[in-house]
This record gives C-alpha cells, structure tokens and sequence, in this order.
C-alpha cells in the first residue's frame, strides 16, 4: 500500500513517516506500507509517481 503524499504539511508527513516506517516497530508481523513526500510526487511527475506506487517501488 502506497501513499503519495500531495501537499506539504508537517503533521501529514509525520504520520505518513510513522505509518510508512513504524508499524512493524509497533507490533504490525509486515511492513505493507510505503509513502513518498510531495518533493518526491513532484520529482517524479504524478504518472510516474503512481505506475512506482502500483510496481511497488
């Protein structure tokens, strides 16, 4: 599971980063979730973003 991020907010970001690299840390038996920050959808071009997000890249 991908999320792409479309804005800049902190408290957005924060929890996307929990979501993305805390779960297992907190008892989740996989890593399922991914994130990219808005810089990186931007960097990437929204196509892009969301054929990596389907890849799982």
């Amino acid at each position: 599971m991908t999320f792409l991020a479309i804005g800049d907010d902190a408290q957005g970001n924060s929890f996307l980063k929990e979501l993305d690299d805390g779960l297992v840390g907190a008892g989740a038996q996989f890593d399922i979730v991914a994130s990219k920050t808005f810089p990186q959808v931007q960097s990437l071009g929204m196509k892009k973003a969301l054929v990596d997000a389907i890849k799982n890249k």
